[in-house]
């Protein structure tokens, strides 16, 4: 019986330590990255249900970096909001979109920056069609011709006048009914004057009227600078009307922004008809239906989209950034040590330029 009583001890214990040592090379198996996300378009996004984009891959190549064997164990959540209150108890780091904010920092740990952005805008790339050009080119032609004989004809009209007045009693070319003469002649004798420098078939023979033509052949450059100047102005406010070169432009339209981003924030607070969808992808389908004029969110992702599908080659993105921000990796504040060799190697990322390498193959 004290056989048996052992026997069954000894199987008890291997079977005991047999189940302990599967449960610690499961464990094993399982150990991964566990990295919170959210999706956002160019950096995070599903395609047949496996993620894809920008952040993931980083995220990748930084477990592997960290030691880890496994790919890192992803979890998607609704919100930024989310990221940020849960990195601290369910998972190692969060990675998407996010912007580096001193709000944060007082919940989370934030890396260095690893990617620089920033809001910009999209708006509908309407191409006319040649018959509609050909006519906003005549309406421009025209109403700069109508802005010239506006500026000149009071002019001349002003030194046809002076002219006559100082000959009227001595040169027989300027005599005649009065208003008829400062019509025609007087005129007819300043346009010449401020045209050529100098006289047609009329002259003054007075000494006040030759002064008074020295003036005229004197200002006529100023008067034809001005002329050049109506004419430069006039074609430049015809090429900017209509384009959408910063925020300002915007102020009357209908602009949209995507909630829970710092696109709400920015759009709210300068637009007084602004317009929030619950994602990117909604506002840009507004965009193309004419729903809305502009778009304003993050620069990678608008660009992503105008060069991908959804964009169908109709939105035309902006090349500078009115309000750069800064993305960075939430680090659970539990792991300091985690935050510092992830920050060593975000550092040998970007001096290697494989982050920069990323962002160009994902825009292609």
């Amino acid at each position: 019986e004290e056989s048996i009583f052992m026997i069954s001890r000894i199987l008890t214990l291997v079977v005991l330590l047999s189940i302990f040592m599967a449960h610690n090379t499961f464990a094993e198996e399982q150990k991964c990255l566990k990295v919170s996300t959210k999706l956002s378009s160019f950096f995070v996004y599903k395609t047949n249900d496996t993620l894809q984009g920008l952040s993931v891959i980083l995220s990748k190549r930084i477990s592997e970096k960290l030691g880890y064997e496994k790919d890192p164990c992803f979890t998607v959540v609704p919100s930024i909001d989310n990221m940020v209150v849960d990195v601290n108890h369910n998972y190692d780091i969060a990675i998407s979109a996010v912007s580096m904010t001193s709000d944060r920092e007082k919940t989370v740990d934030q890396s260095l920056p690893y990617y620089d952005a920033g809001l910009t805008i999209a708006t509908l790339d309407t191409e006319l069609p040649w018959w509609k050009e050909l006519w906003n080119l005549i309406v421009e032609i025209g109403s700069i011709i109508i802005g010239l004989l506006m500026f000149m004809l009071p002019m001349n009209l002003i030194i046809g006048y002076g002219i006559c007045y100082f000959e009227r009693n001595k040169n027989p070319d300027f005599q005649g009914p009065g208003f008829k003469t400062i019509l025609f002649t007087g005129v007819y004798w300043a346009i010449t004057t401020t045209t050529t420098t100098g006289f047609g078939d009329k002259a003054p023979i007075t000494d006040k009227g030759k002064i008074f033509a020295s003036m005229v052949m004197l200002i006529s450059p100023l008067i034809w600078s001005i002329h050049s100047g109506i004419v430069s102005s006039t074609m430049t406010v015809m090429s900017l009307e209509n384009q959408i070169y910063t925020p300002n432009d915007l102020l009357s339209e209908k602009v949209a922004g995507v909630y829970g981003t710092t696109s709400e924030l920015f759009v709210n607070d300068k637009f007084a008809h602004g317009q929030m969808y619950d994602s990117i992808e909604l506002a840009i389908t507004a965009l193309k239906n004419g729903e809305i004029k502009a778009v304003i969110y993050d620069q990678p992702t608008l660009k992503y989209h105008a060069n991908n599908k959804l964009g169908e080659g109709k939105i035309e993105v902006m090349d500078n950034i009115f309000k750069k921000e800064k993305y960075v990796i939430l680090v659970s504040n539990k792991k300091p040590k985690l935050k510092e060799k992830i920050n060593q190697i975000i550092l040998e990322l970007l001096e290697e330029g494989y982050i920069e390498h990323l962002e160009s193959s994902y825009l292609k």
